[in-house]
């Protein structure tokens, strides 16, 4: 079952734009939610499943600009957590612990 992109609101709400978005990696599933959420960072980001010992394991390779020069930064995500898009921080992961205890979800998209 692919759940596609998911919004959430920092807890307290303080602003109306404090919304993030998310996609929850599962491994085998299609990759057109995850690739959505990164490219709001990064218009040339890439993701790629990797098989390891461990297990399989999304890795996302994109460009920053949080600086003058565009910056190279990689990223894993484990089977079942979230790729997060946040405006002001960029890419990063989140799991259900962090989304229900920081964020409320959003349905007025």
């Amino acid at each position: 079952m692919t759940e596609g992109i998911l919004h959430f609101r920092r807890k307290p709400k303080k602003l109306t734009d404090d919304r993030i978005t998310a996609a929850r990696y599962q491994p085998g599933q299609p990759l057109d939610a995850l690739t959505e959420v990164a490219r709001l960072a990064s218009r040339h980001a890439e993701l790629a499943e990797v098989t390891m010992p461990s297990g399989t394991v999304l890795v996302v390779r994109w460009y920053s600009h949080r600086h003058d020069e565009p910056e190279l930064e990689w990223g894993v995500i484990q089977a079942g957590e979230y790729l997060e898009y946040d405006h002001e921080y960029g890419l990063g992961r989140v799991d259900d612990d962090d989304l229900r205890h920081h964020y409320d979800p959003v349905e007025d998209q």
